[in-house]
């Protein structure tokens, strides 16, 4: 009897109960790392979306104030992201679309346009809306 009593080792219990307790700590860890991937992965989108946006807006802002006073009444314009930003037609923008939308300033009509960029993504079936706004000045009026 005493013989059983002096015995090391482990028992199965033991070692049940220590395989239990890694599964939990790696389920928990796990868990957290999807958690962050997917986290980052949407700030990634937004911020790309914001850059867009910006290249987007910084191209119309340079153009001619005539041009883009004929494009006031065309209302909201779908436009295609490789063409206006001049990108490499094999360039991945995922599933990205922007709108353009030209208006006249209410303040001051004659001198300024309002240059309104939207940049929309869909991630796990949610769209996501980024809006930026710029303004175009009528150098030709004093």
């Amino acid at each position: 009897m005493n013989n059983h009593l002096n015995q090391k080792g482990i028992s199965l219990v033991e070692v049940l109960a220590s395989i239990v307790i890694i599964s939990i700590l790696f389920s928990i860890i796990s868990s957290y790392i999807v958690s962050s991937y997917k986290h980052s992965s949407s700030i990634s989108n937004k911020y790309s979306s914001v850059q867009i946006a910006e290249s987007i807006l910084e191209v119309y802002k340079a153009k001619d104030y005539s041009e883009l006073r004929d494009l006031v009444d065309n209302g909201i314009e779908t436009i295609d992201i490789i063409e206006v930003l001049e990108l490499d037609v094999n360039t991945d923008i995922g599933s990205l679309i922007a709108t353009v939308n030209i208006e006249q300033s209410i303040e001051q009509p004659d001198r300024l346009l309002v240059v309104q960029v939207t940049v929309i993504s869909t991630e796990n079936d949610v769209q996501k809306e980024t809006e930026l706004k710029g303004f175009k000045r009528n150098e030709g009026i004093e």
